[in-house]
């Protein structure tokens, strides 16, 4: 059983923790190169972000074009070896060759 002045005094420590560390914080108007690397970063942040966003949007478009270009060489694949046009892809033992030589 733990005493409540006991849980307050501990709440208070990690209280007083986490006014130190906006202390930290507070250096930045003292030492400008330091507030100026800070500001810079923070300002870049939008860009690192759309950066960010336009990569995964081109990852995206090229997985997709990869996926299309190897169920279409599966469909081919089926319908040179069945002689049906309406054969569903069906590749898994070529698409292993096609990819991995």
């Amino acid at each position: 059983n733990l005493d409540s002045s006991y849980l307050r005094s501990i709440r208070f420590i990690r209280v007083a923790r986490a006014l130190r560390g906006i202390r930290v914080i507070r250096l930045i108007h003292y030492i400008g190169a330091l507030r100026t690397l800070v500001f810079s970063i923070i300002s870049t942040a939008g860009s690192l972000v759309w950066t960010l966003l336009l990569l995964i949007l081109v990852f995206y478009i090229f997985g997709v074009i990869i996926a299309q270009i190897v169920t279409d060489h599966c469909r081919e694949s089926a319908q040179r070896s069945t002689g049906n046009l309406d054969a569903l892809p069906s590749c898994e033992k070529d698409a292993s060759r096609y990819w991995f030589g």
